[in-house]
C-alpha cells in the first residue's frame, strides 16, 4: 500500500479541514476548498522544494472536502497517541522475547482481539531457499489505555547443505493512547484505522485481510494466532462492545464457515464417516461470524447423507477428500444460499440465535433458495 492510499484511509473529516486551515467544525465551500489547496500547495510542491509527504496528505484532504474521496474512520478519542515512525531491526537474528521486550507493552492488558496472520508481498521460494514476511496487530486496553501491538518478523528457511535450517527476525512496538472516559464507545471504522496504522508503523507493506480473533483467552507469548476469525464488526457485536442494531453495525454482512474436525480414534463428539475409512471420524463445525457451534450428531449424518445436485453435501463443500481443519466459507459459494437454506429447514439442534443469524446470512445471498420438499 503506497503512501497516499494509507492516508486516504486514515484521515477523517475533521483532519481534511485541518490539513487545508480550516477549523474543524467549519463547512467551507468547494471555492474556497480550492483556493486554500492551490495556495498551499504552491509552497508544498515537491518540484519547488516542498515536501512529497505533506503535498500527499493534502491532495487526500481537497479529495475529502470535495467528496471525491470517503474518509473512513473516526479519530475519536481525539488523543496524542506514542505513535512514531520506526524501522524494523536490521540485525540478522531478533527472537520474538528480544522483540517483546524492547517494545515497552504495558502490564495489565486485557486483551480484546488480535488480527490473523497477514503475509507480505515480497515472500519468495527456491530450491535452495525461501522467505516470508509476515505480521499480526494486538489490541487489548488497560484500565487508563487503549493499545496496539504490531509484531513483524522475517521467516527464512535454507535447503542447502551448510544452510541454516531456520531463521526468524522479530520487530514488535507497541503504541498507547489514554481512555478519556470510562463509558467510551469504539466503533468498527476507529478500530479499523488503528490496526492499519500499526501495521504501517512497522514497516508491514502487505494486503491487510481485517480478519481478527478474539483474544480475551489469549496472552502475548503465541507467536501466530489462531481460532475462528470474524469480522472487526461482528466482534464487536460477539464481545459485547456494541449492540447488535447500532448504526455502525447494523449493516455488516454475516460469514458462515464450515470445518472439519478429525480424529483417528472414536472420541464423544466425533463420528464415523460413511464415506471413508472405518478409523476416521468427524466433527463438522458451523462457524456463524466467528462463533463455533459444533453439530450434534443427528445433525452431522443428516448433511453427511444429504446431496446436492448428484453430489453430497460434503463433497460439493470440500471436494473428495477432507482432513482436518479443511474449512470452507459457505457464504461465499456459489451454491451457498441453497446451502444455507437446506441447514435452516433440517438442522434440529442448532440454537436459536443461530438459525436465526442463518437466515439473515442466507437472505443477504444471491443464487438459488432451497425449496423444502412437502
Amino acid at each position: 500500500m503506497d503512501t497516499y492510499n494509507f492516508k486516504l484511509i486514515a484521515m477523517s473529516m475533521e483532519d481534511a479541514k485541518r490539513t487545508l486551515g480550516f477549523p474543524p467544525d467549519s463547512s467551507p465551500s468547494a471555492s474556497e476548498v480550492r483556493d486554500a489547496y492551490l495556495q498551499k500547495a504552491k509552497v508544498m510542491h515537491p518540484d519547488i522544494g516542498g515536501d512529497l509527504e505533506q503535498m500527499k496528505e493534502l491532495n487526500v484532504a481537497k479529495d475529502i472536502l470535495e467528496g471525491k474521496a470517503r474518509p473512513t474512520y473516526d479519530r475519536r478519542p481525539e488523543t496524542t497517541s506514542t505513535r512514531s515512525r520506526w524501522d524494523p531491526p536490521k540485525a540478522d537474528v531478533i527472537t520474538f522475547d528480544e522483540a517483546k521486550a524492547k517494545a515497552d507493552i504495558p502490564s495489565g492488558i486485557q486483551w480484546l482481539f488480535v488480527t490473523d496472520r497477514q503475509r507480505g508481498k515480497s515472500n519468495w521460494n527456491s530450491d535452495e531457499s525461501s522467505n516470508y514476511e509476515s505480521a499480526f496487530v494486538a489490541y487489548g486496553r488497560t484500565e487508563q489505555q487503549h493499545v496496539f501491538v504490531g509484531a513483524y518478523y522475517r521467516e527464512r528457511h535454507d535447503f542447502y547443505i551448510g544452510g541454516t535450517e531456520n531463521r526468524d527476525t522479530w520487530a514488535i512496538k507497541s503504541f498507547k493512547m489514554p481512555i478519556r472516559d470510562a463509558k467510551e464507545g469504539i466503533n468498527p471504522a476507529w478500530l479499523y484505522g488503528h490496526v492499519l496504522s500499526a501495521f504501517k508503523d512497522i514497516g508491514f507493506n502487505g494486503r491487510f485481510n481485517s480478519k481478527i480473533f478474539d483474544a480475551r483467552e489469549w496472552t502475548f507469548k503465541e507467536k501466530l494466532p489462531t481460532g475462528a476469525t470474524a469480522s472487526i464488526k461482528h466482534w464487536l457485536v460477539n464481545s459485547g462492545q456494541v449492540e447488535g442494531n447500532a448504526s455502525t453495525v447494523v449493516k455488516r454482512k454475516h460469514i458462515v464457515s464450515l470445518r472439519v474436525n478429525q480424529s483417528f480414534d472414536s472420541k464423544p463428539g466425533y463420528y464415523s464417516s460413511p464415506f471413508s475409512f472405518e478409523s476416521s471420524y468427524f466433527q463438522l463445525v458451523l462457524i456463524i461470524n466467528g462463533k463455533e457451534y459444533p453439530l450434534s450428531e443427528r445433525d452431522w449424518v443428516a448433511f453427511a447423507k444429504t446431496r446436492l445436485q448428484g453430489k453430497f453435501l460434503t463433497t460439493a463443500i470440500f471436494g473428495q477428500y477432507y482432513y482436518q481443519g479443511s474449512e470452507k466459507t459457505l457464504t461465499r459459494l456459489r451454491s451457498g444460499k441453497i446451502i444455507l437454506g437446506w441447514m435452516i429447514h433440517k438442522f434440529v439442534d442448532l440454537p436459536s440465535d443461530a438459525i436465526e443469524i442463518l437466515k439473515a446470512a442466507e437472505a443477504q445471498m444471491k443464487g438459488t433458495p432451497y425449496v423444502a420438499k412437502s
